[in-house]
Parts: structure tokens; sequence; C-alpha cells
């Protein structure tokens, strides 16, 4: 015959080891959740970083692109406008403000095009 102090021992036990499996379920549902996002994120990292490795090894190469003519270096000339000094043609222009002429560089023909 068993006393109420060894049912109420046996209830305690049973009811710790409930709560004990209910704390091992959730951690294991969180490290589930933790590791399900970081090798999704880790592997949005790697497909990107293929994607971004395959298009610049199949983009490289002959960077020409066929039956598309290449245009000579543009050759500029500065012209005064007249109207900031004014000839026979053209009166002086007051609203008109010189600020000079542009620098007298070359224009680039090697090296690759920058987009601002």
């Amino acid at each position: 015959m068993t006393t109420l102090k060894d049912r109420q021992r046996a209830a305690a036990r049973a009811r710790l080891e409930r709560e004990m499996r209910a704390r091992q379920e959730h951690a294991d549902q969180r490290r589930k959740r933790r590791n399900t996002g970081l090798f999704g994120g880790l592997a949005v990292v790697v497909v990107a970083g293929l994607v971004l490795l395959l298009v610049n090894v199949f983009k490289g190469g002959n960077n020409t692109a066929t039956g598309v003519p290449t245009n000579a270096p543009a050759k500029c000339t500065w012209t005064q406008n007249p109207a900031l000094k004014g000839d026979k043609s053209t009166p002086v222009d007051k609203e008109l403000v010189n600020t000079g002429s542009p620098p007298q560089t070359t224009v680039p023909t090697t090296g690759m095009p920058t987009w601002s």
C-alpha cells in the first residue's frame, strides 16, 4: 500500500519530467528556427555570389559588339560667344558673364568609362 507522501512524490516527479520535456522541445524548436534562418540566409548569399560570378565570367572577353561602329575621339574647338564683346552683326549682351574658356585637356581614348 502506497502512502500519500509516495503518491505526492510520484506526481511531483512526473510534473518535473513533463516540464523538462517541454523545455527541451521548446529549445529544439528555437534551435531549428535559428538554423533554418542562418542556412537560408547563407544559401541566398551563396546563390547571389554564384550568379554574380557567372555573369562576370560569361560577360568577359571581347567587349566590342559585332556590327556596331566605334566612334573616334571627339575633336572639339571652342568658339567665343560673339555677344560677349559684340561685333558688326551682334550687339553686346550685358547679362552674359564671361566665365572663361574650358581647360585645354585631351579626351581620354583608353580605359573604362565611368558612369556617374
